[in-house]
């Protein structure tokens, strides 16, 4: 095709490199709805507008299509009619072709390979543009091609070599936020180390500062902490093919979801390198980058472990991506030496409904406490936070820690304490925790004539100290897993008040399964929180009650112990 037309590609994203790899065309220029990036350029070709393509001549002219989530999908085609009879392709539209060629639902390396022939034989100009365009962006992970996926993990996990054992562990994550994810694997990543383990935490992105204790925490505990360098020409991913993988491992990665590309080879690179035994991902991206990356580089033992409910309720992280980690997972799970985990009996009710699994697919692990948790504070500290938040010991401080999101429902604890408040004006609410909703809370807050009443702190590094000065919990989600802030006050004594929401329940010490509450009752809340408010010895025989239950069964040694069975022993 060089030298009888143009090839021009349309987005200069994370995913370009791994498109430019699928495609090996000489590339003119390329274009992208991002202005910054106009006049720079990347892989030596420039980018340029996309406005820029009106000036081509359209039967001589290719348009490569990069889709990053298909954000940009109606601005492409309104163009591409607007141009007319041009050409256009994408690299997914391949897999079109060899859909044809390939009946059996298998690709070979070679066919993979054989770009020139097989890009001869597509048709791009199709009468129904918008149809037609759609059903290849949707081609890379659906039908035929999802089987052939499938195949090749299968075939590249079963005819592994075998490696001796090192004793290295990896743990992924996105980065260290302040999440409850995080502190589990932070808390893995300690008792890992404590059992013998050569540890590294690995990051895709720099953690934000207020969680800056977290790597200090792994740093005095031993653990290698790091954030993965990012690889992104397609000199790279052909470095990597030729240098680390079995020929195998390239059908695996042709079939790779395209946005995530650039991730997984950072992780693949690292894992050549590092030859672990296993690695553990939390989070759903992570899960799937780590997942790939670990089967390219032949990890014997590959753990992912799921959000508290699969990512479809959290349309404010994921928004278009989750039709992609659904289908990434049905190529992953079932796969020799792969396991995907739940922390609640809810978390994997709810993943198997969304992957089309049966529960028994999904071991439960449950969240830990740290024994970090227990140590006692300096003395004085806490009557110094007390005096900062302008409290004294005859304040009762009903305490929330939550992300300030919507699963969360933070408007239903300030309509509850309002409720409380009224019966009781010498109650005050602590808010730990931040996010895209506190404009809504301070709004509600003022409202309800609570400004010196409810104190909204952010992001808290250390929790423990605001749960000792508090008097209960409130918590209010819509659903959880195994929420470690639950699992953390009870090991300090705190009494919890809470809905029901399938995961709290199952965090909770039998004791206060009682004050447990429907959905969207806040009268019922208020109504439990006075109760254990004018009821202080209650509060006090719960106490001891509340840290031995916690220390029965969210111990970190239990997670670590669950966590490496089912590394070494996955579901059949």
């Amino acid at each position: 095709m060089a030298g009888r037309l143009r090839v021009i590609v349309w987005g200069a994203g994370d995913s370009a490199a791994l498109n430019r790899w699928r495609l090996p065309l000489p590339v003119s220029y390329y274009i992208d709805t991002d202005w910054a990036k106009w006049g720079t350029s990347v892989f030596g070709a420039p980018i340029r507008s996309p406005e820029r393509l009106i000036d081509e001549i359209p039967d001589k002219t290719l348009i490569v299509l990069n889709y990053y989530y298909y954000r940009s999908f109606p601005e492409q085609l309104r163009l591409l009619e607007r141009l007319g009879d041009c050409w256009w392709i994408t690299a997914t539209a391949l897999d079109e072709a060899l859909d044809e060629s390939r009946p059996d639902g298998d690709t070979r390396v070679e066919d993979i390979l054989a770009f020139e022939q097989i890009i001869s034989a597509i048709d791009v100009r199709h009468p129904d543009l918008s149809a037609y365009a759609h059903a290849l962006c949707q081609t890379p992970l659906n039908g035929r091609h999802a089987q052939r996926a499938r195949n090749a993990i299968a075939r590249h996990r079963q005819t592994m070599p075998p490696r001796p054992l090192s004793g290295r562990a990896v743990l992924l994550i996105e980065r260290l936020n302040l999440g409850g994810a995080e502190r589990q694997l932070c808390n893995l990543a300690v008792g890992l180390a404590r059992a013998g383990h050569q540890v590294v935490l690995a990051a895709l992105e720099t953690e934000p500062a207020g969680a800056s204790h977290y790597v200090a925490s792994l740093r005095k505990a031993g653990i290698d902490y790091r954030i993965l360098p990012a690889a992104g020409a397609p000199g790279d991913i052909q470095s990597l093919v030729g240098q680390f993988w079995r020929p195998s491992a390239t059908s695996v990665f042709w079939h790779a979801p395209t946005a995530l590309g650039t991730a997984m080879l950072s992780v693949a690179r690292f894992l050549a390198d590092y030859q672990p035994d296993r690695i553990i991902c939390y989070l759903d991206r992570p899960n799937i980058i780590g997942a790939l990356a670990a089967t390219l580089t032949d990890v014997p033992h590959i753990v992912m472990s799921g959000r508290n409910v699969n990512p479809t309720h959290f349309p404010h992280f994921y928004s278009c991506q989750t039709d992609d980690f659904r289908k990434a997972y049905k190529m992953l799970v079932h796969q020799p030496g792969i396991s995907l985990t739940a922390n609640s009996r809810i978390g994997a009710q709810s993943y198997a409904e969304w992957l089309g699994l049966t529960e028994k697919d999904q071991p439960i692990i449950l969240n830990c406490v740290s024994d970090f948790l227990s140590i006692p504070p300096r003395r004085g500290t806490l009557t110094g936070l007390r005096s900062l938040l302008g409290v004294t010991r005859d304040h009762d401080i009903v305490l929330g820690i939550f992300r300030l999101a919507p699963e969360k429902q933070p408007l239903h604890f300030i309509e509850a304490f309002a409720k409380l408040h009224a019966h009781r004006p010498q109650t005050r609410a602590v808010i730990c925790g931040s996010g895209n909703l506190e404009p809504e809370i301070r709004a509600a807050i003022t409202q309800h004539g609570l400004d010196d009443r409810v104190t909204l702190l952010g992001d808290v590094e250390d929790v423990g100290l605001v749960i000792r000065i508090s008097a209960i919990m409130l918590h209010t989600s819509v659903f959880e897993g195994t929420a470690n802030v639950l699992l953390e006050a009870q090991a300090l004594g705190l009494p919890i008040v809470c809905y029901r929401n399938g995961g709290s329940e199952s965090a909770l010490a039998p004791q206060l399964l009682d004050y447990c509450c429907d959905q969207g009752d806040t009268d019922a809340l208020a109504e439990q929180c006075r109760i254990l408010l004018d009821d202080p010895a209650l509060r006090r025989r719960l106490k001891n009650k509340l840290a031995t239950f916690i220390q029965r069964h969210f111990s970190i040694d239990r997670l670590v112990h669950e966590t490496l069975n089912v590394g070494e022993n996955p579901p059949p």
